[in-house]
């Protein structure tokens, strides 16, 4: 895996615009030392600003937000090994998919925050439930204790109810991405439909090999409203979300299929999507795919290297 990402960060854009650059500014023609004198400094001073303009195009390339419009759920971090919130339930008007809608959501928002933690942490959790209905918590796919006050969802938080869940992960735990929602039977389609539901990215040392560290991650939750006739379909509660990137730049795509029903089949036209990683899994290599197909829940994680100019859609 390590010699595989390795490889896909290996990608010429710098070289290629500098090349480009030279093959269209610099002289091609043989001249005289006479016509070289008579124009030396005329040349020198329109390849000076041709260079200065090229670095300062440069520079504004490839350090410019090229997503201002992306959006992503905020995220809480975890310090000193803890994180420690308040997860509040009501039922409120939100804003979902660009229109007001009521709905029973985490802290005012539909979808709700990532956590980000790591092996070893420990994360602690006042749910306080504000709506009507009985709920609880499921920590998915999470490597811990199913009892007591941890990923127990045989527990029932009624109306008007708290409960106060402690989540405590091995040192070992694997790393990757992972999500929490409501699993009390009868209501949690609704609830998460409704967008009671949160990434939880793990971090551990696959993050640190060569060709994944330091590549910018990309968190791309897929979520369906189903308000009667109208099946509205998101990414990160927007409509058809564009996310721009560099020529030949690698991204790190966190999927999350967090819908309540939906199958969906990830794919980009004209673009290898290089999966390292499956509900959890880091795989062992790198499995170069067209499409993926992801049911209710799955998580996928790829290397994304983007092509020469163009829309991908």
């Amino acid at each position: 895996l390590r010699k595989q990402a390795t490889k896909l960060l290996s990608s010429h854009h710098i070289d290629i615009f500098f090349s480009s650059w030279l093959n269209t500014y610099m002289p091609k023609k043989s001249v005289s030392s006479r016509t070289i004198r008579k124009k030396k400094h005329s040349h020198t001073r329109r390849i000076t600003l041709i260079s200065l303009g090229a670095l300062v195009a440069l520079l504004f390339f490839y350090f410019v937000d090229l997503n201002p419009r992306w959006q992503e759920p905020p995220v809480q971090r975890s310090e000193s090994g803890l994180l420690d919130m308040v997860l509040s339930i009501t039922k409120q008007k939100v804003v979902i998919g660009g229109k007001e809608k009521m709905s029973q959501v985490y802290n005012g928002a539909y979808i709700g925050a990532t956590w980000d933690i790591r092996g070893g942490d420990t994360v602690r959790v006042r749910l306080e439930n504000e709506m009507d209905d009985p709920t609880n918590l499921h920590f998915h796919g999470g490597h811990i204790s199913p009892k007591g006050h941890s990923d127990n969802v045989l527990v029932a938080v009624k109306s008007g109810e708290t409960f106060e869940y402690e989540y405590k992960l091995p040192a070992t735990h694997p790393p990757g991405l992972y999500w929490y929602h409501p699993h009390l039977h009868r209501y949690t389609d609704n609830q998460v439909m409704g967008g009671m539901l949160g990434a939880i990215i793990v971090r551990g040392d696959v993050d640190e090999l060569p060709g994944i560290k330091n590549v910018p991650e990309r968190l791309l939750v897929m979520t369906t409203v189903d308000a009667g006739n109208d099946v509205i379909r998101l990414v990160n509660n927007q409509k058809n979300p564009v996310l721009y990137m560099r020529p030949y730049e690698t991204v790190r795509l966190r999927l999350l299929n967090a819908s309540a029903d939906d199958f969906y089949n990830f794919s980009i036209p004209g673009m290898t999507l290089n999966v390292i990683s499956r509900d959890g899994n880091t795989l062992s290599e790198v499995d170069a795919v067209q499409s993926e197909v992801m049911a209710p829940g799955d998580r996928v994680e790829v290397l994304l290297q983007a092509g020469s100019w163009g829309e991908y859609a």
